[in-house]
């Protein structure tokens, strides 16, 4: 396929089978354009963004530290930290039990950006069907929160 970035082709060529097969058992509207290549670029860049920020998660519960704390340790705790406070501002108290939520959905914004930056790879978040994605995911969660909290209507 014309236009793919190397990761998308990598992908390709590891996953297309199995990808057409999952595909094929949906309804006719899911079924991709090409067989050969039934991931495209955002999709892998979508993985790619996942898959680095597993890694740096990883990476940085592996060295924490109460008393030798290291750079990355203090750059995960001013962000925590920032998403803490700025969630208790615009939500009130008790927005602690929605800060995960909001770091995972702000670090993958971030790094779906910043990704784009690197010459040969594409932002994911370009791609409207990303956006959608996790707006829906947001929606969802905001309102399954609502009914825990206040009940169904």
């Amino acid at each position: 396929m014309e236009g793919q970035l190397w990761i998308t082709e990598l992908l390709n060529r590891a996953f297309a089978k199995p990808v057409n097969a999952v595909l094929q058992a949906l309804p006719p509207a899911f079924h991709p354009a090409d067989p050969a290549a039934p991931i495209s670029n955002y999709v892998a860049m979508e993985i790619l963004v996942i898959g680095i920020l597993l890694l740096l998660f990883l990476v940085i519960r592996s060295r924490l530290s109460v008393d030798k704390p290291g750079g990355l340790q203090h750059l995960t705790e001013f962000m925590n930290d920032f998403i803490t406070n700025q969630s208790r501002e615009i939500i009130g108290e008790h927005s602690e039990r929605f800060t995960p939520f909001l770091s995972a959905l702000f670090l993958f914004v971030l790094a779906g950006n910043l990704i784009g930056l690197i010459p040969s790879l594409e932002a994911p978040t370009g791609a409207i069907q990303i956006t959608l994605g996790c707006a829906i995911v947001a929606f969802f969660y905001y309102n399954i929160q609502g009914i825990k909290e206040q009940g169904p209507i």
